[in-house]
């Protein structure tokens, strides 16, 4: 309901771009504008985000710095636009409008995170309807990337489709005031998914408490696939080198080393030296792989982990289930190494890791929420204390990388050995998680298939390569068939 004034109001008209859908942006718009006594309403659309802001100037001028200065954690303000006018008629209060369909899309697509403090403290609360959630997040923390099928980022959208939620579940999801408004991936242990672990014939081991019968394997010295975010990982104790040479043996893997997940900063310490800069890089929401220098050798983490080298690959956890391993004080140090083969891409469904890794692993600690886009761990090394990224993945892609001049349509695939993809749209280089190295037709339908979902969630349409394959007669060629036609295999 609109209010007539005697005296003239400003309007401030603004439109964001970035990474600001998905990740609790309107709601804290709303918290914002209440705040500072705004009247108006803020909207999703192809572009980002559109806020129409009425007030005097000078409490507008502190709402635009609020929202400059604080935005939520998961967002990326690129650019805000604003238009002044001078209006008569203002709404009755502050609102979050129905979201705008356009035909052209320009949003940024949100990365997967750790899970948030607010979310841990929730999770560790016997009081609370969350408590031991093995799935909880909120519009500051858990999975993006990886579930998205399309945009705009709603939950049909995503691999969440299938769960409906609880009625508790949607009350939180419809209140602006409530930090899980319109969090995609909401659920409790009501509506969410379930773990299981199972054998290698996806045959049920324990339903029950499947998290504590794989700490039970894990502590007797076997070796469980885990899914994670974006994957499979394969993992085993640290510190006895009789499994962790199993492992290397079952995998495949000689000499490369493998990363180490331990349960915080301090047990890492137990084996590594951390500079502040190290230690921020393993706390931070991207959690990733840390390379640090060996403690005196790494004691308690057998040799067979990081063969003569000096320095350890180390990270936090950062799903929920993750830290559910760590509650039992008697899990040390863990191998968590990507469930593959040397160089191929993160196995990531549970039909291709029950095949894939049938002899590899003794059991599997699975889920049943999809993963859409595989996703492997980012590793950083902080080199003359700035952090360098040697493996750009979760956490850290899609988010773009700036360039100088426009290159919309540019679709670029890299080379043989450690793959990624770059798609550009306007003056950003979108770049796709690793891939791994593209030398056999798996790795070459993990590339394919990564290329038509980042170019169909950006709306870009390749310059060259759709015309290439139109040329070739490509488009209906599956398998090693189209990469023979490309004279790649």
């Amino acid at each position: 309901m609109a209010v007539s004034l005697m005296k003239p109001t400003l309007c401030f008209t603004m439109t964001i771009k970035g990474t600001v859908q998905g990740v609790g942006f309107r709601p804290f718009v709303y918290r914002i504008a209440k705040i500072h006594s705004i009247r108006g309403e803020v909207r999703n659309d192809s572009s980002g985000v559109t806020i129409k802001a009425f007030g005097d100037k000078k409490h507008l001028d502190a709402f635009i710095q609020s929202i400059k200065r604080s935005p939520p954690p998961l967002a990326h303000l690129k650019s805000i636009a604003i238009k002044e006018t001078t209006v008569a008629d203002i709404p009755g209060g502050f609102s979050i409008a129905q979201s705008d369909k356009g035909e052209s899309a320009e949003i940024d697509i949100a990365r997967d995170t750790a899970v948030c403090s607010a979310c841990l403290e929730e999770m560790f609360d016997p009081a609370n309807r969350r408590f031991h959630h093995p799935f909880i997040n909120c519009t500051d923390c858990g999975p993006r990337y990886t579930i998205i099928k399309d945009l705009p980022y709603d939950r049909p959208k995503t691999t969440m489709a299938a769960f409906d939620m609880c009625d508790k579940c949607r009350q939180e999801y419809e209140d602006p005031a409530d930090r899980r408004f319109h969090a995609q991936p909401i659920c409790c242990h009501d509506c969410g998914p379930k773990c299981a672990l199972t054998d290698s014939s996806r045959a049920i081991v324990n339903e029950d408490d499947p998290i504590t019968a794989a700490i039970d394997l894990l502590l007797t010295g076997k070796i469980v696939a885990i899914k994670g975010i974006g994957g499979f990982h394969l993992a085993c104790r640290a510190d006895q080198s009789k499994v962790v040479a199993t492992l290397r043996a079952r995998k495949r893997r000689e000499e490369k080393p493998f990363a180490i997940m331990v349960k915080d900063t301090q047990a890492a310490l137990r084996y590594a030296l951390l500079t502040p800069t190290e230690k921020a890089m393993l706390e931070s929401p991207e959690r990733p792989i840390v390379l640090l220098a060996k403690k005196d050798g790494a004691p308690g983490i057998a040799a067979e982990v990081a063969p003569g080298l000096p320095t350890l690959g180390i990270m936090l956890p950062y799903t929920p289930i993750h830290h559910l391993l760590f509650l039992d004080e008697r899990v040390p140090a863990l191998v968590m190494t990507s469930a593959n083969f040397t160089d191929e891409p993160i196995i990531f469904s549970d039909a291709d890791a029950a095949g894939a890794l049938r002899g590899i692993a003794d059991a599997f600690l699975t889920h049943d929420r999809p993963i859409h886009m595989r996703n492997d761990d980012s590793i950083v090394r902080v080199v003359a204390d700035m952090p360098v990224i040697l493996r750009r993945s979760r956490g850290f892609v899609p988010e773009p990388l700036p360039s100088p001049v426009d290159v919309t349509g540019l679709v670029a695939l890299g080379g043989v050995l450690k793959s990624t993809i770059a798609v550009g749209r306007n003056n950003d280089c979108y770049l796709s998680h690793y891939i791994g190295t593209v030398d056999t037709a798996e790795a070459l339908d993990s590339l394919v298939f990564a290329t038509n979902h980042l170019t169909a969630a950006l709306g870009v349409t390749p310059r060259a390569a759709q015309t290439m394959a139109a040329e070739l007669g490509l488009r209906e060629m599956t398998g090693r068939g189209r990469y023979r036609a490309w004279g790649i295999l």
